[in-house]
C-alpha cells in the first residue's frame, strides 16, 4: 500500500505478519497478476530458490503479494519457469 510501513523494523519482518502488504513494485505499480511474488524464503521452513535463481528445472518458494498474514513470504511453490514479481532484502 503506497505510503504505509509493511512492518515497524527488521526483527518485525521475520514475525511473519505485516501492517499492510507488499503490493507495489520498483516503479510503484500495484503487482495485480494474482499477487504472486518470488520470494525464495519461508520462516522456519527450507529455502526454496531456483537454485540461487539460476535453474529452471526446479521450484522456488512463492508469497502473495496482497497478503499481511505469514502467506506473504511463502507457503506454496512454483516451478522456476513461471514469471513472477520478486521480493529482495537487504539485511543491514
Amino acid at each position: 500500500m503506497l505510503g504505509a510501513d509493511a512492518t515497524a523494523d527488521h526483527a518485525a519482518l521475520l514475525a511473519g505478519t505485516l501492517q499492510a502488504p507488499i503490493s507495489l513494485d520498483e516503479m510503484s505499480n500495484l503487482v495485480s497478476v494474482n499477487n504472486t511474488v518470488w520470494t525464495g524464503s519461508q520462516a522456519g521452513m527450507l529455502a526454496q530458490h531456483c537454485s540461487d535463481w539460476s535453474a529452471t528445472n526446479v521450484v522456488g518458494t512463492i508469497g502473495d503479494a496482497g497478503a499481511v498474514d505469514a502467506s506473504w513470504e511463502g507457503g506454496n511453490t512454483s516451478t522456476c519457469l513461471a514469471t513472477w514479481h520478486l521480493y529482495c532484502f537487504e539485511v543491514p
